[in-house]
């Protein structure tokens, strides 16, 4: 009895230890039927039959997991597009909501790190710029995380660009067409230059069309 006690004990730390240690859902649920086909040996087959139907729904889950982050992304582009913004203070959180669907939310993060590129060091301030995250929300849910830049000592605020090599040179970009040049029209802060398409000049990163 104390000996099947022990075994229980050994195996529910085990089982902690793989669950803590594993992050790949699939060779989790693996394991985890391997373990149980090696105590009961005679329900091999129904044990492999319920891991097959557990991993296909898990994996059909976050398919349509996937699919309805991407309907909310590209409601938030459409919006960007053609409805007007109106900026609230909410508990010391900037927040922008759509004047079309107030569901859908744009949070500046109030997390901050510093940040250099060469980019950034074009401004006066060469030294005063940070990174921090902008939220895209639906319903107070994060749909998605964007990094923004803030230049030149808070005056400027610009999506970090993508960074690209041709020909063995490194330069930033933005396209035209992506969340981030959208959002950029929005929440954007660009001092003397007006325009994110002015800040990109001035920064030296390409707009790609």
């Amino acid at each position: 009895m104390e000996q099947l006690k022990f075994m229980e004990n050994g195996l529910l730390s085990l089982l902690k230890n793989v669950i803590a240690r594993i992050n790949n859902e699939l060779l989790l649920f693996a394991i985890i039927a391997f373990i149980f086909i090696a105590i009961y040996p005679n329900c091999s087959f129904w044990i492999s039959v319920i891991y097959l139907i557990s991993a296909l729904t898990y994996f059909l889950i976050k398919i349509l997991d996937k699919k309805e982050v991407n309907d909310y992304l590209e409601e938030f582009s459409n919006l960007m597009k053609n409805s007007s913004w109106r900026r609230e203070i909410i508990n010391d959180k900037e927040v922008y909501f759509s004047n079309k669907n107030n569901f859908y939310q744009i949070e500046i993060g109030s997390i901050k790190r510093d940040f250099t590129e060469d980019f950034t060091r074009v401004y006066p301030d060469d030294s005063g710029s940070w990174l921090k995250p902008v939220y895209l929300k639906f319903q107070e849910v994060i749909v998605k995380e964007i990094p923004f830049i803030s230049c030149d000592g808070g005056r400027i605020f610009i999506p970090l660009p993508e960074v690209s090599i041709e020909n063995k040179v490194r330069f930033f970009q933005y396209k035209e067409n992506s969340l981030e040049y959208k959002l950029a029209k929005i929440i954007g802060k660009f001092y003397i230059y007006k325009t994110i398409e002015e800040v990109s000049k001035k920064s030296g990163i390409k707009i790609i069309k």
